[in-house]
């Protein structure tokens, strides 16, 4: 499902907290590859975790953000096709 058409239907996941842990430091015009999943579902909420690894496959950086699924400005408990992907780390 896109961001337009979740919002379409009234439903968004907002931002309610992040954070990130840096191990290694990069430059400007590093390439770094990121793995990102959903992780951690609760009731209405969720994680967004996330590696940054550079070209030696060395993780330089690591982080989640929380979101929480909303409908019409409530929260609701979590949709069968967001709980799917958390189950499923190859999506």
């Amino acid at each position: 499902m896109t961001i337009r058409e979740l919002l379409a239907q009234g439903a968004a996941t907002p931002a309610v907290h992040s954070e990130c842990d840096y191990f290694i430091p990069v430059q400007v015009d590093d390439t770094l590859t990121l793995l990102a999943w959903i992780d951690c579902p609760g009731k209405t909420s969720y994680a967004t975790r996330c590696l940054f690894m550079n070209a030696a496959e060395q993780v330089v950086a690591q982080g989640q953000v929380i979101h929480v699924y909303i409908e019409h400005g409530r929260p609701v408990p979590l949709p069968a096709w967001l709980l799917r992907l958390a189950s499923d780390k190859e999506a």
